[in-house]
Protein backbone atom coordinates (compact mmCIF):
# COMPACT_ATOMS: atom_id res chain seq x y z
CA UNK A 1 0.00 0.00 0.00
CA UNK A 2 1.24 3.71 -0.85
CA UNK A 3 1.96 5.99 1.51
CA UNK A 4 -0.46 8.35 -0.03
CA UNK A 5 -3.45 5.37 0.13
CA UNK A 6 -2.00 4.74 3.80
CA UNK A 7 -2.55 8.27 4.40
CA UNK A 8 -6.10 8.72 3.27
CA UNK A 9 -7.61 5.56 4.93
CA UNK A 10 -6.10 6.95 8.28
CA UNK A 11 -7.49 10.40 7.24
CA UNK A 12 -11.23 8.78 6.79
CA UNK A 13 -10.50 6.20 9.91
CA UNK A 14 -10.35 9.69 12.11
CA UNK A 15 -12.92 11.21 10.44
CA UNK A 16 -15.08 8.33 11.27
CA UNK A 17 -13.85 8.66 15.12
CA UNK A 18 -14.32 12.08 15.60
CA UNK A 19 -17.77 12.40 13.78
CA UNK A 20 -18.77 9.56 16.32
CA UNK A 21 -17.71 11.13 19.28
CA UNK A 22 -18.87 14.46 18.30
CA UNK A 23 -22.19 13.25 17.01
CA UNK A 24 -22.60 12.03 20.08
CA UNK A 25 -21.83 14.93 22.31
CA UNK A 26 -24.57 17.08 20.10
CA UNK A 27 -27.08 14.22 20.49
CA UNK A 28 -26.36 14.51 24.36
CA UNK A 29 -27.13 18.54 24.14
CA UNK A 30 -29.89 18.14 22.01
CA UNK A 31 -31.74 15.47 24.14
CA UNK A 32 -31.47 18.11 26.79
CA UNK A 33 -32.74 21.36 25.08
CA UNK A 34 -35.67 19.15 24.08
CA UNK A 35 -36.04 18.64 27.63
CA UNK A 36 -35.38 21.77 28.71
CA UNK A 37 -37.51 23.05 26.31
CA UNK A 38 -40.83 21.06 27.03
CA UNK A 39 -40.47 22.13 30.52
CA UNK A 40 -40.37 26.06 29.76
CA UNK A 41 -43.12 25.41 27.25
CA UNK A 42 -45.55 23.98 30.04
CA UNK A 43 -48.35 26.44 30.57
CA UNK A 44 -48.15 28.05 33.75
CA UNK A 45 -51.28 27.59 35.92
CA UNK A 46 -50.12 27.52 39.49
CA UNK A 47 -46.72 27.56 41.58
CA UNK A 48 -45.62 24.06 41.13
CA UNK A 49 -45.50 25.22 37.06
CA UNK A 50 -43.55 28.30 38.07
CA UNK A 51 -41.39 26.10 40.35
CA UNK A 52 -40.85 23.29 37.52
CA UNK A 53 -39.80 26.25 35.29
CA UNK A 54 -37.34 28.02 37.31
CA UNK A 55 -35.34 24.76 38.19
CA UNK A 56 -35.53 23.59 34.53
CA UNK A 57 -33.86 27.45 34.13
CA UNK A 58 -31.00 26.66 36.71
CA UNK A 59 -30.32 23.38 35.14
CA UNK A 60 -29.54 25.27 31.93
CA UNK A 61 -27.52 27.71 33.20
CA UNK A 62 -25.57 24.87 35.23
CA UNK A 63 -24.88 23.05 31.72
CA UNK A 64 -24.05 26.10 29.90
CA UNK A 65 -19.75 25.69 30.36
CA UNK A 66 -20.39 22.29 29.81
CA UNK A 67 -22.36 22.84 26.74
CA UNK A 68 -20.42 25.47 25.48
CA UNK A 69 -17.34 23.25 25.65
CA UNK A 70 -18.50 20.51 23.82
CA UNK A 71 -19.57 23.14 21.12
CA UNK A 72 -16.54 24.84 20.03
CA UNK A 73 -14.67 21.33 19.35
CA UNK A 74 -17.38 20.79 17.12
CA UNK A 75 -17.17 23.26 15.44
CA UNK A 76 -13.36 22.25 14.99
CA UNK A 77 -13.75 19.29 13.91
CA UNK A 78 -16.33 20.21 11.24
CA UNK A 79 -14.21 23.07 10.41
CA UNK A 80 -11.16 20.97 9.86
CA UNK A 81 -13.96 18.01 7.99
CA UNK A 82 -14.41 20.85 5.10
CA UNK A 83 -10.90 22.04 4.98
CA UNK A 84 -9.47 18.40 4.45
CA UNK A 85 -12.77 17.21 2.44
CA UNK A 86 -13.21 14.10 4.85
CA UNK A 87 -16.26 13.06 2.88
CA UNK A 88 -17.12 9.53 4.28
CA UNK A 89 -20.84 7.63 3.47
CA UNK A 90 -23.02 8.48 5.23
CA UNK A 91 -26.42 10.31 5.69
CA UNK A 92 -24.74 14.31 4.98
CA UNK A 93 -21.73 15.18 3.18
CA UNK A 94 -19.95 18.41 3.22
CA UNK A 95 -18.22 19.84 0.38
CA UNK A 96 -16.00 22.85 0.11
CA UNK A 97 -15.97 23.84 -2.80
CA UNK A 98 -19.66 24.36 -3.41
CA UNK A 99 -20.29 25.68 0.11
CA UNK A 100 -23.11 23.42 0.14
CA UNK A 101 -24.40 20.38 2.60
CA UNK A 102 -25.70 16.97 0.44
CA UNK A 103 -27.68 14.62 2.45
CA UNK A 104 -26.58 11.42 0.69
CA UNK A 105 -22.86 11.57 2.49
CA UNK A 106 -21.68 12.97 5.87
CA UNK A 107 -17.71 13.50 7.47
CA UNK A 108 -18.57 10.94 9.93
Amino acid sequence: MSLTAETKNWMVDYGRYCNRKYRSDMEQIFAFVDEAGKKLNRQIKDLDDIRIAMASLKEIREHQISIDFKVGPTEVNTALGLSYSLVVDGPLSFHTNAHSVNKNKHFQ
